[in-house]
């Protein structure tokens, strides 16, 4: 049990022991989340609702800022890596109010299995609604052990941005002690 708490503390300390390293987890880690809601899209066809989309541009914010940090070595690199844990949050509060929708909890947003445009009579709307299928946030369309897609998303946003704020805490602490 002592080696493996030790093992964990080893990991945890290697990937977030810099700004470097945390920016280069925090891009590894939203890019497989990214690549794989496109590979269930593509790949599986399971297709997204709006909240599904929504979900998908705080990981890609993330990869920009953690970018930026890899690569323009920002003054303040820590403040950088809390930015992402930040966006982070947010990612992982739109999947929590997505399992809501899923669950019934909660409606969802007022254009959840509304589709994107407005017909001008009622033959454009048949022939709208007979073309494309309408994807409900409130349907499951994929679950694992009766978790949706959103749900592990808010698991892995939500402890990704806590792990990030810790490391950006500790290594703002370190630095400023140095």
């Amino acid at each position: 049990m002592r080696t493996a708490l030790m093992s964990a503390s080893c990991w945890s300390e290697g990937v977030f022991k810099s700004p470097h390293h945390t920016a280069c987890f925090l891009a590894a880690a939203s890019a497989a989340l990214l690549i794989g809601a496109i590979t269930m899209q593509f790949g599986f066809g399971v297709q997204p609702c709006e909240l599904c989309l929504w979900q998908r541009i705080p990981h890609l914010v993330v990869l920009l800022f953690a970018g930026g940090v890899v690569l323009a070595k920002p003054r303040q690199p820590w403040l950088w890596v809390a930015m992402c844990g930040g966006i982070l949050l947010i990612g992982g509060a739109i999947a929590v109010f997505h399992v809501g929708v899923e669950q019934h909890w909660w409606s969802g947003t007022p254009r959840c299995g509304v589709p994107d445009t407005t017909p001008a009579s009622l033959e454009e709307l048949e022939q709208m609604i007979m073309k494309q299928p309408i994807i409900r946030c409130d349907n499951v369309s994929w679950s694992l052990f009766g978790v949706s897609l959103a749900g592990y998303n808010a698991v892995l946003s939500l402890s990704l941005a806590l792990s990030t704020f810790g490391a950006a805490w500790r290594g703002q602490k370190k630095q400023k002690r140095q």
